[in-house]
């Protein structure tokens, strides 16, 4: 049997795209089963063992896959200020949404949250962080890259946090994707007036393209000042 042969990490990365598969034809992560996923490759239950002995290996490995393709096609930052930004990452959310495997990884992840599981014992790195968290650092790094300051980062933060998971719970009551897309665009119109852009002159670099809530840029006194508040 082919599978056999394989070294664990070429296993296991066969395993995730045929669960992934599974999932694009309409499986939900409740009934993904690790004896799906080996009859999908052909394998025995023994053998796919070998890469993944319970479903919730599987799936956390599945969820760490899709949280770092979040952060490499959707949560990009540019420097074309917030605006634009905001309105990107929507339309880069939207695609990811067209496909169902994304949407069941999402529905997995809002449930752990919903079950509070321990972060430590899961091994997820980006579930750590609290979505408000995540989110202030998104803006930080677009008001460095675009030499932009807001009426209030906080306040944007939560606003922005707020729409984002509403529409996102009502996205999975609705199904509705295209509905969704334009209550969300509607959403970043709301944001950008309450945030108030205007340009300021000082540019500071980004280290690693990353900025979280306590390590403010140096030359940005606003924001430092408001994080020290």
């Amino acid at each position: 049997m082919v599978g056999t042969y394989l070294k664990l990490a070429e296993r296991k990365a066969l395993a995730r795209s045929a669960a992934r598969e599974l999932l694009n034809g309409g499986t939900t992560f409740q009934d993904l089963t690790l004896r799906a996923v080996a009859e999908h490759l052909g394998w025995s239950l023994g053998t796919l063992h070998r890469a993944y002995s319970i479903n919730a290996t599987l799936l956390n490995d599945l969820l760490l896959e899709f949280e770092d393709s979040m952060y490499t096609a959707v949560f990009l930052v540019g420097d074309r200020g917030l605006r634009h930004e905001l309105v990107s990452q929507v339309q880069r959310m939207h695609a990811h949404l067209g496909e169902p495997a994304n949407v069941e990884m999402i529905r997995y992840q809002m449930t752990l949250g919903c079950r509070s599981e321990d972060p430590h014992e899961l091994q997820l790195r980006h579930t750590r962080d609290s979505s408000w968290e995540f989110t202030r650092d998104l803006l930080v790094q677009i008001s460095v890259r675009a030499d932009e300051e807001y009426r209030d980062l906080n306040a944007l933060a939560s606003i922005i946090t707020a729409f984002r998971d509403g529409l996102t719970y009502q996205f999975f009551s609705h199904g509705e994707r295209d509905r969704w897309l334009a209550d969300s665009l509607r959403g970043v119109e709301i944001a950008v007036a309450q945030a108030a852009p205007r340009k300021v002159s000082t540019r500071a670099s980004l280290e690693d393209q990353r900025w979280t809530a306590d390590q403010m840029p140096a030359s940005r006194r606003d924001l430092l000042a408001e994080h020290q508040g």
